[in-house]
């Protein structure tokens, strides 16, 4: 998926400013696949999103939020039938977010984010195709919250060293789990190091992603027909992720 946001900021004052922008989504092959069928389809849709910025002596507020984008697919769909033509949509979801920083001296800072995101339009996918076939896939999931806290330290005028923690609550519950998209509550560690040269910046940084073991043994039986077996009993098990991320990168600005 490609997401492009041009966006423009105007300063109110010498404390305050405002930006906004519109965004665009193009999902490319989105793969849909359950018991015997196999779905691929893309598509594009647009939003749009605000954010403000409050800064004084020691603190910074800020606001924004990103609206939900709508994108309408088509593809085909592929079961021992044969492939048929087939459309559907993927809503994705807003996003509103607060963040405080605070400057405890010259050198360190320390930040606190609230992001409350909209799962809860992420209720069911509907594919239409031949002769007004349709499967639908029931999710339910429910929106969430993630609460982040992070460090910057100057260790000198050219090098920042930074940590980061974070909790993010799963927005998906027990009756409709799916292993197309295994998720639960999860913790976020980060360490990562800035370096300022001759008109760049290099950036380094590691992740390590803890992720609650989750243990499925009440998933429902085969839906009827028309339905996609979304929490069926295939699905019962234990699930566990374990996940490192490595970050590097370089910029300049002109």
């Amino acid at each position: 998926m490609v997401n492009i946001n041009p966006s423009i900021a105007i300063k109110l004052d010498n404390k305050t400013s405002v930006a906004m922008g519109i965004m665009y989504y193009d999902v490319d092959s989105l793969v849909f696949n359950s018991q015997g069928i196999n779905i691929n389809g893309s598509g594009d849709g647009y939003g749009w999103n605000l954010a403000m910025l409050h800064s004084t002596k020691n603190w910074d507020f800020g606001l924004s939020y990103k609206s939900t984008v709508k994108a309408n697919l088509s593809g085909s769909f592929t079961s021992s039938s044969g492939p048929f033509p087939a459309v559907s949509s993927v809503e994705f979801p807003d996003m509103l977010q607060l963040g405080l920083l605070y400057r405890i001296n010259d050198r360190f800072n320390m930040e606190f984010d609230i992001e409350h995101t909209g799962w809860s339009v992420f209720d069911q996918i509907v594919i239409e195709y031949a002769y007004s076939s349709v499967t639908t896939s029931t999710n339910n999931w429910q929106d969430s919250l993630t609460y982040r806290l992070g460090a910057t330290y100057a260790l000198s005028d050219n090098t920042r060293l930074r940590f980061g923690y974070s909790k993010d609550d799963t927005p998906q519950p027990e009756a409709t789990f799916s292993a197309r998209l295994p998720d639960n509550d999860r913790q976020l560690f980060s360490i990562g190091i800035g370096h300022d040269f001759s008109g760049w910046t290099l950036d380094a940084a590691y992740m390590r992603v803890v992720v609650d073991d989750r243990t499925i043994n009440s998933s429902i039986v085969y839906p009827s027909a028309g339905t996609d077996p979304n929490g069926s009993s295939a699905y019962n098990g234990t699930y566990e992720s374990d996940i490192n991320l490595l970050g590097l990168g370089i910029s300049t600005t002109f």
